[in-house]
């Protein structure tokens, strides 16, 4: 039987990610914890089923410190887009990176060669 691993609100550092967005000039914001609001977009697994990779606790932040990765999720997140579409953003090896973590976590799903937020964050 394949082990699944969960990702548990104990396991991820907070301060970081606020550092993170002031040194971005982001100073006026606030957020609640992804472990208690469904409308937070946040990681799922640490080792996803079926992909036999293992994940940091502190992955998911890692990637949205990017801001291709942020451009990426937002352009799917406001309308379904295709692969086509999507590979301007960055060279295409960056972008597979992206849109396999993003499917693994099931932030984005993915319907033959279109990409549309997951069916959370509908």
């Amino acid at each position: 039987m394949e082990q699944v691993d969960f990702i548990h609100e104990s396991e991820v550092e907070k301060d970081g990610f606020d550092l993170m967005f002031r040194r971005q000039g982001w100073s006026d914001f606030e957020y609640k914890s992804p472990y208690m609001d469904p409308n937070v977009i946040k990681p799922r697994w640490i080792n996803p089923p079926h992909s036999g990779k293992k994940y940091s606790p502190q992955a998911f932040y890692d990637y949205f410190g990017d801001n291709t990765f942020r451009k990426i999720l937002r352009a799917i997140f406001s309308n379904p887009r295709t692969y086509e579409q999507l590979k301007g953003s960055c060279e295409e090896q960056k972008l597979d990176s992206y849109l396999t973590f993003m499917q693994e976590q099931e932030i984005v799903l993915q319907d033959g060669d279109v990409r549309r937020k997951g069916s959370k964050y509908e």
